[in-house]
């Protein structure tokens, strides 16, 4: 879990997304995607990571923009 991005639906439905060591756990329903684009497309495209979440509508886009950024960080 180290190497993977918590994304978390808080209790008031933002959803938020932090790499693992950075501090404090995120609160909430939780998920963990690999910081790889290829790892993120997959789950973004095939809809496991809204299912995970057991997240009602669309994921926001701004989300999916900061999981992109975070696997390019990670080299």
């Amino acid at each position: 879990q180290s190497d993977l991005i918590r994304v978390a639906v808080q209790a008031d439905g933002v959803v938020v997304s932090r790499r693992e060591g950075a501090g404090p756990r995120l609160p909430g329903r939780g998920a963990y995607v690999c910081p790889h684009a290829s790892c993120i497309e997959a789950a973004w495209a095939k809809g496991g990571l809204k299912r995970a979440l057991r997240y009602e509508g669309a994921l926001p886009a701004t989300l999916h923009e900061e999981l992109v950024r975070a696997a390019a960080e990670k080299g």
